[in-house]
Formats: C-alpha cells, structure tokens, sequence
C-alpha cells in the first residue's frame, strides 16, 4: 500500500480509500492509484481489512465434501451472496477435520452469518452458535429450538408421491 501511495504521490488513507471504494478520491486519481497497483501486483490485505470490523462481509460455511447436493448449493450460494457484496468463505469437514475446526475456523474471519450444510450438530453447540452469529442450518433435522434457522428439502414427500405414483400404475418391484 505504502509503493503505491508512493508511487502516486498520495497517501496511504487515499489508497485504502480507493480499495474500499469510498468516497473523496477524484476519478482521476483513482484511475491513477488503481494503474499503479495494479503495475506493483498489490491486493488489498482482505484480513486485515476484516479486523478494523465487528463483523466482516462474509458468509461462513460448513460442509462436507460427499454430496452433490452440497455442490450445487455453493454453486448457487456464491452469486447469491455477491448480490448484497458478500463474500463466501469455505470450511470443510474431512477424515481429519471435525466440526469444531471447521466452525471455529470461518468464526475466525468474522463472518456475518453462518451456513452449515448437511450435518448433524448438537442442540446445544447450536444454541451457543446461535448466540453469537445467526445460523442457517441446510438440510439435517430440527430436533429442538436452538436459535437457528433451517432449510430443508421436501425431497421424503417427493420419494413418497414418486412410489404411489408407480404403484398406482401397477408396478410392484420399486427400488430407489
């Protein structure tokens, strides 16, 4: 940040407001200051960005890599948050990776919300979650209130209309 202040003649608060896209920069040396970082290679430093905030502009989520369904839902997620600037952060639960690693790792970035998808976490973890940062549990069942919001498929109703479906035609021999 300091070469392109540097570079442009201006300072550093001039560059971090550029980079934040605020205002009381003319477009002029806006243009200058984004040519000389780009020139110089200098990204932003989002981390420390997120510390000056109580609470960053991310969405936190939680999942684990098994599931196509799990893909898809990303897959959408990612220009569903940018609509409102929000940025996506990943957390994945593995064979050596559990949970707690997981959550406390985007709770880390400050994040303004907290997805958790598909899994399966105790009522009571959930409700000091909840305290904290608003959680939306995605798929899984609710078992009691914690404080969370889900999101759940009717993809049982759908299984059980397709079977009667194909028994009402006769079909016997169903497998799923």
């Amino acid at each position: 940040m300091g070469d392109v202040a540097d570079r442009v003649g201006v300072s550093r608060q001039a560059v971090g407001l550029v980079f934040r896209n605020d205002r009381g920069i003319s477009a002029e040396t806006r243009e200058r200051i984004l040519q000389a970082a780009n020139e110089l290679g200098y990204q932003p430093d989002v981390a420390a960005q997120t510390l000056r905030q109580r609470t960053s502009k991310y969405l936190g989520v939680v999942f684990t890599p098994t599931q196509t369904a799990e893909v898809d839902i990303l897959d959408a997620l990612y220009p569903a948050a940018k609509v409102d600037d929000y940025g996506v952060v990943l957390s994945a639960l593995t064979s050596t990776r559990g949970a707690s690693t997981a959550i406390d790792e985007v709770l880390g970035y400050r994040c303004a919300a907290l997805l958790i998808i598909g899994l399966t976490l105790d009522p009571a973890v959930l409700r000091r979650l909840s305290g904290r940062i608003p959680v939306v549990m995605i798929g899984g069942n609710k078992s009691e209130d914690t404080g969370c919001d889900y999101v759940r498929s009717a993809g049982d109703v759908g299984i059980g209309q397709a079977v009667a479906h194909l028994a009402d035609l006769g079909h016997r021999d169903i497998a799923y």
